[in-house]
């Protein structure tokens, strides 16, 4: 039997039909083709705006914040990664998902969605952490992010450092000869990517608006980088630039050792005091937060890698205005927890959250340990250690 050719034209239309079939919806390759810069006459509100069906949510929580509207109604050379509908959707599913486990009523970004008599809205403080960090003072280029392979920190319009980064996939049969895309990544307060949760744009394609350049995120991300449930469930005060100013000790290890690792968002670091001939307790360290917060409680995370030894299990912290003595032991307001006796080996490594009213207005705060944790409880034990401390709302 003769074999028949298939002509060359046939073997291009096919490997054409294969090609495009790579982009798959609700991938990174969706939509990822590079086109030119599309431009728009307008703000990047007014763009947001435009687009209906599609950022309605991100609009919505913008104009939460008065600041943030006028800021992207107004003149200016910023970079925005605009945040579809669906990414607000799955934070908002999986967020009431953890409220409904605390026989809570559910929350949500607008008060048409509110489906019960008791619902309700998002922390306004919380949403304004969250959604800055998709915002910067300053225009970001694909071309400008390729000249480096681990991407550039660059601190949001609140402050808070993200990491951007361009990169070039893989296309079918080929090594980075795909899709070209900046990827987003919440540093989560760390230097170590293992830490870091990241997003990706549809396309290096960009809309330039009068006042900004805007790159779209993937309809799988997940609005706040997969913390926003843990961020809105427990809110607490961001604690970039917070620096320690005064301490017991320090004993420095493979752990960290210094205050400054309790203040870092990495669980594999700890502050941990001297263990030759210090002082008895109680110790102590103190923290600048460089302004001044309304404060209702106190977030612990002891050691979780089995060495509880030193683990506070009774401590006060004390909480002073800006402009005070800090000598002056009047000025400091004092809440003193103490959950030494329903502690163990496998409760003492989870965090432990305290409350109290009324809320608190400080500038510094200090940590004491009155009591620290061995097995069994010491009230003379000679050092103390803490992996991670928060301030809440």
């Amino acid at each position: 039997m003769k074999k028949q050719i298939l002509p060359v034209t046939a073997i291009l239309l096919i490997l054409f039909m294969l090609a495009a079939g790579c982009n798959k919806g609700g991938s990174p390759y969706y939509k990822s083709e590079i086109t030119e810069t599309v431009r728009f006459d307008g703000t990047v509100l007014q763009y947001l705006e435009s687009q209906k069906g599609i950022y309605d949510s991100m609009v919505v929580v913008i104009k939460r914040f008065p600041h943030l509207e006028q800021l992207l109604s107004s003149p200016g050379s910023m970079t925005v990664f605009a945040i579809p509908n669906a990414a607000f959707q799955v934070a908002v599913t999986n967020f009431n998902r953890e409220r409904e486990k605390l026989d809570s009523a559910p929350l949500y970004f607008s008060p048409n969605d509110l489906s019960r008599p008791d619902s309700g809205m998002f922390h306004y403080l919380g949403l304004e952490k969250l959604i800055a960090r998709y915002i910067f003072n300053r225009v970001y280029t694909y071309e400008e992010l390729a000249v480096s392979t681990t991407g550039l920190r660059s601190p949001s319009i609140l402050g808070y450092d993200m990491n951007l980064r361009a990169v070039q996939q893989n296309a079918v049969g080929a090594i980075k000869d795909g899709p070209k895309v900046i990827e987003l990544s919440d540093m989560n307060n760390s230097i170590f990517n293992r830490f870091w949760k990241s997003a990706l744009t549809s396309t290096i394609a960009a809309v330039q608006t009068s006042n900004a350049l805007v790159h779209t995120l993937t309809q799988n991300h997940e609005f706040g980088f997969a913390s926003f449930a843990d961020k809105l469930l427990e809110p607490s005060w961001d604690r970039t630039g917070w620096t320690p100013i005064a301490w017991h000790s320090q004993y420095l290890g493979s752990w960290g050792g210094t205050v400054a690792h309790a203040l870092d968002n990495d669980g594999d670091t700890r502050w941990h005091t001297l263990t030759s001939n210090p002082p008895p307790l109680p110790l102590y360290f103190t923290v600048d937060m460089k302004k001044t917060l309304l404060i209702g409680g106190v977030t612990i995370q002891c050691r979780k890698d089995g060495g509880h030894d030193g683990s506070p299990v009774d401590f006060t912290v004390e909480f002073a205005p800006e402009g005070a003595n800090l000598a002056d032991s009047s000025v400091w307001i004092r809440h003193r927890f103490d959950y030494s006796q329903t502690v163990d080996n496998a409760s003492i490594k989870l965090p432990h959250k305290f409350f109290f009213t009324p809320k608190v207005e400080a500038r510094y705060f200090r940590f004491i340990v009155n009591q620290v944790f061995s097995g069994r409880l010491y009230t003379d034990r000679p050092y103390s250690n803490l992996d991670e401390i928060w301030m809440l709302y």
